[in-house]
């Protein structure tokens, strides 16, 4: 995992899961197309998406897709790493 130091003043998007369609967990090239979208108009730096892993509005993390086509993402520094490893229950069939 890494956590970033962002500067306030950095363009975003967010999108919720109201913003999704009903059935946008097997909608995979819907989302992929609103990403794209995204990425190709370089406007925000920074775009944050729902989880697919964890599917719950309130839930505080969030994932965040930095636009390397958007200037000011130079500003973005690297504040802290640390290991993660997914549960491996997670991969059980």
């Amino acid at each position: 995992m890494i956590a970033y130091d962002v500067p306030d003043t950095l363009t975003i998007r967010r999108i919720s899961f109201n913003d999704l369609p009903a059935d946008w967990a097997t909608q995979e090239t819907t989302t992929q197309a609103i990403g794209d979208g995204w990425l190709d108009l370089a406007a925000e730096a920074l775009l944050f998406v729902p989880s697919i892993i964890v599917p719950i509005a309130s839930a505080a993390d969030r994932n965040v897709l930095i636009n390397h086509r958007v200037a000011e993402v130079a500003s973005i520094k690297i504040a802290e790493t640390c290991n993660f490893t997914l549960d491996p229950r997670l991969f059980r069939l």
